[in-house]
């Protein structure tokens, strides 16, 4: 199983095109828990949670805020997520450093586990 996340892409290593493509479409990680829960990136590099599940809007966008999105704190560690857009691939990796985000990077095949006692 997988969780879904979402990311502003402006806070991805894209170009412009890739960028506005993205900007709608959500991400799978396999970094988190594993129980089909939904997480996002702020703009301000935090990582937060719903409490609650989502209605959906569609398929592609966010979900209404029918819970309360949760901040978690102290995360330490690498969160890989990816999506296929076009049947191009796109894989990245955030890396938090107490409690934000301090680099996003295009992953290149290579597994990145951290810390990630914040989530247990």
């Amino acid at each position: 199983m997988f969780d879904t996340i979402w990311v502003n892409t402006k806070r991805l290593p894209l170009s412009s095109e890739e960028q506005k493509a993205l900007s709608k479409q959500s991400f799978q990680t396999k970094s988190l828990e594993k129980l089909l829960l939904y997480y996002r990136i702020t703009d301000e590099g935090d990582l937060e949670y719903l409490d609650k599940l989502a209605d959906w809007e569609d398929k592609e966008a966010q979900p209404k805020k029918s819970g309360k999105w949760v901040k978690i704190q102290d995360i330490h560690g690498y969160i890989t997520f990816y999506t296929s857009l076009d049947k191009e691939w796109f894989e990245f990796v955030a890396k938090f450093t107490d409690g934000k985000v301090v680099d996003s990077f295009r992953n290149t095949n290579k597994k990145y586990q951290g810390n990630r006692s914040a989530l247990n």
